[in-house]
C-alpha cells in the first residue's frame, strides 16, 4: 500500500473521529460514555480474549 493512501485513509479516520467528538462538544466524558454506550448496545458483536485464544487453540490442535 502506497503511502499516500495510507496517509489518506487516516486523514479520513481522522475526521470521522472529529465529527464524532463534535457531537459530544469535543466533551471527553460525554465522549466516552457514547463509546461505552455503543460497546454495550453492540456486545454480541466483540470477541472476548479468552474466547478467541480458545478458538484459536483448538483450530491449531
Amino acid at each position: 500500500m502506497s503511502n499516500q493512501i495510507e496517509r489518506d485513509a487516516l486523514e479520513r479516520v481522522r475526521y470521522a473521529r472529529h465529527l464524532v467528538s463534535e457531537q459530544f462538544g469535543h466533551d471527553p466524558k460525554r465522549l466516552i460514555d457514547y463509546y461505552m454506550d455503543l460497546q454495550q448496545l453492540y456486545k454480541s458483536r466483540f470477541v472476548d480474549s479468552e474466547e478467541k485464544t480458545e478458538k484459536e487453540t483448538k483450530q491449531t490442535a
